[in-house]
């Protein structure tokens, strides 16, 4: 296994990780890492938090920001999904 595989190889604990990887945390908001970027870049996602040589998001962050995207219960567009 390279140190790439054990560095990013993640335990599975019963509750959620805190700190997330850059793909965890575009995955965790429904976002492609293209997009996730972008909203990092223009501050509608949060920067990360660095600890030595790792780049993690906050997961309770990453809620807030969410939260604040705009749309959802405030009566704004409605969205039609095919079924």
């Amino acid at each position: 296994m390279s140190s790439e595989d054990k560095s990013t190889k993640r335990l599975h604990l019963p509750w959620p990780h805190r700190g997330l990887s850059r793909p965890e945390a575009a995955a965790y908001v429904g976002m492609g890492i293209t997009l996730f970027d972008q909203c990092v870049a223009e501050g509608t996602m949060p920067k990360p938090k660095r600890v030595k040589s790792r780049v993690i998001w906050d997961r309770l962050a990453l809620d807030r920001a969410f939260s604040e995207l705009p749309g959802g219960e405030d009566g704004g567009e409605t969205i039609r999904f095919a079924v």
